[in-house]
């Protein structure tokens, strides 16, 4: 059997662990013969096997191990590992004088003695050796080994030696009275206060910062001095420095409470520590200014918000909202969530993983806020303040977003003894509010309605509301919304040329004012309105699928319950194109609508049948407003082949059958057949399917004809 062998490798290793933290393992090669025999530093602390490290040996040949490893319980990081064999110096084995013996025994027997012998040679290594050559040396109390010039070997030095060659001072009445003093109280500065005599005095951070300063400019700052280099009794000038609100006497500086541009010039300084005013001539800190701001926490920007209650989770990137194409990562407040606790800013994502924003992520972050508005056709550059109440639970309290009425910068001359002057007409301007509002302390502007009406005292009147009054209301509409091509509609002049617009009266433009189709307005047969509204000066148009509404203030149609956009269209989309063919009908104008028509050729052999049978080409489609009737006519003839009693012609709109009526008696002649087959006033506007149906009773019949479909209001 073979037995382990003791290669001649080093029985101390080292390693250095980094600032990553790690459990190792660390690996050495040298022989050992139980984990006992190993031990492991970190750093120079001992640990202990099995809690602070274990060790895995490599099995080796009959009698120990052949190298190994050791792994740290912890995670270890910026320290020294270091491993070593120690086997304890001692013999446990023991052999008969005579007679036959255990052979491993005596081979493990010495391996541990060579093993020992390494252990002894690798402390020696790291030991003072005295070379052949030196003499021995021998102990003197009082003296200091050193390693000697020729660095051979060591020597001994006496005490006065050692001093001499490091320049030492020796020890007289100054150092005596140095080292007496106590400094166990904390930091102070020693004063000489006498010969050879030395006292402690308290040293304040403030008088070792003073002390720090490297030159002059550094101890003025310090003691917040400035620079002041040409002062008199008469004039003071301060460059660069700071007055700190305290009281400040000065021999020769006079007074400042009534100095004048002659006297004190303050040039690139700071005033600074003034108190919170009280007095109406007071100084205001920022702090102050700060405290004035509506007590709001933050300020936030948005691109776009919301309109109406929305499916949060819908509103991803590539969709719109308030006209405006999303984009992922685009903040959107929303702020008219039926659920009030779903308010709030949003992260626009892709799918349906529009999440909180991460600075509105929690309740507490939301009260207080301001949020701007960038974009928007309703909404762009208004600002929203949230109005909750702190101390709510997110996505459970309501979050309730307020417009705030931004006033424009007044201009202010300060004038002698600090009177503030504005003009009548900038003040009147900073304190009105919008027609209809309800702030409290602000100027009233009475809506159309109420100037009509003429009874209330209490609010202003501007020359468009009066206007309007005097010309019997300013509501206009002297446009119609025409198709142009596959790719443009136009708001044109028709009967004159303005249009009543957020209540005021504005001119249609000779060329008119053009919308382009849009590729990615919804799916096919969705109804958009198209609304007139103004921006940067001039009208422009937007479609939407909100619905219209009746402005209070003067009966116009308008966006939803925003008056600043007009009514003034509606279009079908979703068809890559604008609608407008000999079957399909799907661009009508509001204000002077025109009566349509779509026509279709059909014709047809239809038997004896109880079911009606469609023997046109195809449906017909027309938008509708809510305030039409649609008629649906059929014109033509018939021939028989006789016998037939009954012809019934019918039509369906929205699959529903609206009428009929009942050719008698063909007789196998051919019959002039101008029938009015259905009628019916639309509930609410749409894209109305309208087909025609006929069936015989009896007998078989060919119909020729054209089917008509008229829709007037």
């Amino acid at each position: 059997m073979t037995h382990i062998i003791i290669p001649d490798y080093p029985t101390r290793v080292q390693f250095t662990v980094g600032a990553t933290p790690t459990t190792g393992p660390w690996a050495f090669n040298f022989t050992f013969f139980a984990t006992g025999d190993i031990d492991v530093y970190y750093g120079s602390a001992l640990q202990t096997e099995g809690v602070n490290y274990t060790v895995t040996g490599n099995p080796g040949k009959e009698g120990g191990f052949e190298g190994g490893s050791i792994t740290a319980v912890s995670p270890l990081s910026n320290t020294t590992v270091t491993v070593q064999r120690n086997i304890p110096l001692e013999r446990v084995s023991d052999f008969p004088v005579a007679g036959s013996f255990n052979r491993q025994t005596l081979n493990t027997t010495l391996d541990k003695h060579v093993a020992m012998i390494q252990q002894v040679d690798e402390r020696v290594d790291r030991a003072f050796i005295l070379p052949p050559n030196s003499p021995p040396l021998g102990l003197v109390a009082g003296f200091f080994p050193r390693v000697n010039v020729a660095a051979t070997g060591m020597e001994l030095i006496a005490p006065t030696q050692v001093r001499t060659e490091i320049a030492a001072q020796p020890l007289d009445a100054t150092l005596s009275a140095l080292a007496a003093l106590d400094t166990s109280s904390g930091q102070s500065i020693i004063v000489a206060i006498g010969a050879d005599t030395f006292a402690l005095s308290p040293s304040t951070p403030f008088g070792r910062t003073l002390h720090a300063q490297a030159d002059a400019p550094g101890t003025r700052t310090t003691l917040g001095l400035g620079t002041m280099a040409t002062q008199n009794s008469n004039a003071v000038n301060i460059t660069g420095g700071t007055i700190t609100g305290v009281a400040v006497a000065v021999p020769g500086l006079g007074t400042m409470s009534t100095q004048n541009a002659n006297a004190v010039s303050i040039t690139g300084g700071a005033i600074t520590g003034m108190p919170m005013p009280v007095n109406p001539f007071d100084v205001a800190t920022k702090n102050y200014a700060d405290n004035l701001a509506f007590g709001v926490n933050k300020r936030s920007t948005v691109r776009v918000a919301s309109t109406a209650n929305l499916l949060i989770s819908s509103v991803i990137g590539g969709s719109t909202l308030d006209g405006v194409v999303l984009a992922v990562s685009d903040r959107v407040l929303f702020k008219d969530q039926t659920n009030h606790a779903q308010n709030g800013v949003y992260l626009v994502g892709v799918a349906t993983t529009s999440l909180r924003a991460a600075d509105f992520d929690t309740y507490d972050e939301c009260p207080g806020s301001l949020v701007t508005i960038q974009e928007g056709t309703v909404n762009q550059d208004t600002v929203w303040l949230c109005t909750s109440n702190a101390g709510g639970v997110l996505d459970t309290t309501p979050i309730d977003f307020t417009k705030v009425k931004v006033s424009p910068a007044i201009p202010v001359v300060i004038g002698e003894g600090g009177t503030g002057q504005i003009t009548a007409l900038a003040a009147f301007d900073a304190l009105k509010q919008p027609a209809g509002s309800t702030y409290v302390g602000a100027v009233q502007l009475a809506t159309q309605a109420e100037v009509n009406t003429g009874t209330d005292a209490l609010k202003a009147v501007t020359p468009a509301t009066l206007a309007g009054k005097l010309l019997g209301g300013p509501v206009r509409h002297d446009c119609r919304f025409d198709y142009i091509n596959t790719t443009t509609c136009r708001l044109l002049r028709f009967g004159g040329n303005q249009i009543t617009i957020d209540a005021q009266l504005r001119t249609i433009p000779a060329a008119g004012v053009d919308l382009a189709y849009n590729a990615g307005w919804g799916p096919a047969g969705t109804i958009f309105y198209v609304y007139a509204y103004m921006s940067a000066g001039a009208i422009a148009l937007v479609a939407d699928p909100t619905a219209p509404a009746i402005d209070a203030r003067d009966g116009n149609y308008v966006y939803g319950a925003n008056p600043s956009l007009t009514l003034v269209g509606m279009v079908v989309v979703g068809y890559g194109a604008f609608l407008m063919t000999a079957q399909h009908f799907g661009v009508i104008s509001y204000w002077n609508r025109q009566r349509r028509s779509i026509q279709i050729g059909w014709s047809g052999t239809q038997s004896n049948s109880t079911v009606p049978v469609i023997l046109s080409a195809g449906s017909q489609y027309t938008l509708t407003w809510g305030d039409e009737t649609v008629e649906v006519m059929i014109s033509g003839y018939c021939s028989n082949n006789g016998g037939v009693t009954a012809n019934i012609i019918n039509s369906f709109i929205d699959g529903a059958a609206s009428g009929g009526a009942c050719i008698a008696h063909c007789g196998g002649a051919n019959y002039t057949v101008p029938q009015v087959v259905s009628q019916a006033v639309m509930p609410v506007a749409g894209w109305r399917n309208c087909v025609p149906y006929v069936y015989v009773s009896g007998g078989v019949g060919t119909w020729y004809g054209i089917q008509t479909l008229i829709a007037s209001v």
